[in-house]
């Protein structure tokens, strides 16, 4: 009969498989980050941006995300 146990090589791929795919969520809210709150950030110091009739709504929400 087979060792229900895992073998230690199992439990180092297990391991693996978990911080591979701990990486690409960090990728990804990485993104979400550059995307959803920097490029707003950027956006406005723009010379079309100083118009803006509420200039505090840009940082506010990019803060939020």
């Amino acid at each position: 009969m087979t060792d229900p146990t895992p073998t230690d090589q199992e439990k180092r791929v297990a391991n693996e498989r978990t911080k591979l795919s701990a990486t690409d969520v960090n990728g990804v809210a990485i993104a979400v980050l550059a995307v959803g709150g920097l490029a707003p950030l950027f956006a406005q110091r723009t010379p079309l941006a100083a118009d803006a009739p509420s200039p505090w709504l840009t940082p506010t929400i990019s803060l939020l995300c």
